[in-house]
């Protein structure tokens, strides 16, 4: 959904919309990218928790490179307790940093053990 100016009223007006996607048998996680150095604001949770009704939720927190590995651990830290005292049922939090690279090989590799091997 990316970061906009909506109010929560046109937000939850897609709530159908998102819950017959995330019905399609193909879907079978969902990555919520955020970044590392902004507080999570209402509609950041309405989604997350819209999401993770149905299945596990890949949180990416994004600019990492901007705030030092302490920070970046302790955010991980602070993020994953409010997620949890959500209720809200994380699979995995990674900071990764798209200019340094950080965090990517390992993106990969989880994003592709989802993806079958084709036979042949």
């Amino acid at each position: 959904y990316g970061f906009s100016a909506i109010n929560k009223n046109v937000a939850e007006q897609w709530e159908p919309l998102v819950e017959g996607y995330m019905r399609r048998p193909n879907i079978c996680e969902f990555l919520f990218l955020i970044d590392i150095r902004r507080e999570m604001v209402d509609l950041d949770w309405f989604l997350v928790d819209l999401l993770a009704r149905n299945l596990s939720v890949y949180v990416l927190l994004t600019k990492s490179d901007k705030i030092s590995r302490q920070a970046q651990q302790k955010r991980v830290r602070e993020l994953t307790a409010e997620m949890k005292a959500k209720g809200i049922d994380v699979k995995k939090m990674l900071p990764v940093s798209s200019l340094k690279q950080e965090g990517i090989a390992e993106l990969r590799e989880d994003l592709f053990t989802h993806i079958p091997t084709p036979t042949i």
